[in-house]
C-alpha cells in the first residue's frame, strides 16, 4: 500500500509563491494598460456588444464593450409616476435576486444553521493569502522561518 506523504511547506513554497503573487499582480496591470490601449486605438467610436477589425492572415481582432447600468432606486421612487404613466412596468426590468444574509445566518442557533443549511449549497471558496508588513519592518522581500 502507498501512503501519500504529507503536504509540507517550505519557506521557499512561501516565497515562491509571494514572488508569483507580485509577479501576476504587475502583469494584470500591464494587461489592462495594454488592452485599454489596443481597444481605444482599433475601436476608437465602439458600439455597445462586440466590435471586430481585421487583422493579418485572415485574424480577427473583437473587443466587447458595454455598460454597466445599476438602478438608482431614488430615482425609480421619484420617477414612478411618469414611468407608470408612459407605460413603463419596472417590475419587468428589475431582477430580484435572492442572497444569503450572512450575518444573520450566523445568529442562528446551531440547530437553525443545520436545517437552513438543507437550503444551501455550501462549498469552499478560493483561499487567499497576504504577507503583512509589521509597522516597524522595512519593505523589502519577507524573510519567511518555517
Amino acid at each position: 500500500m502507498t501512503t501519500i506523504p504529507a503536504n509540507e511547506c517550505t519557506a521557499q513554497d512561501i516565497y515562491d509563491w509571494y514572488e508569483a503573487a507580485e509577479q501576476l499582480k504587475a502583469l494584470k496591470n500591464k494587461e489592462m494598460l495594454l488592452r485599454t490601449k489596443v481597444f481605444q486605438a482599433k475601436f476608437p467610436a465602439p458600439e455597445e456588444g462586440t466590435n471586430s477589425t481585421p487583422l493579418d492572415n485572415g485574424w480577427v481582432l473583437k473587443g466587447k464593450y458595454g455598460y454597466n447600468r445599476d438602478l438608482d432606486m431614488d430615482a425609480i421612487s421619484t420617477m414612478a409616476d411618469e414611468l407608470r404613466e408612459a407605460g413603463v412596468v419596472m417590475e419587468n426590468l428589475i431582477r430580484h435576486k435572492p442572497e444569503l444574509i450572512t450575518t444573520a445566518y450566523r445568529c442562528l442557533t446551531q440547530e437553525q444553521r443545520n436545517l437552513v443549511d438543507n437550503c444551501l449549497r455550501i462549498k469552499p471558496s478560493t483561499p487567499s493569502l497576504e504577507i503583512v508588513l509589521p509597522k516597524r519592518a522595512s519593505k523589502t522581500t519577507p524573510t519567511v522561518q518555517v
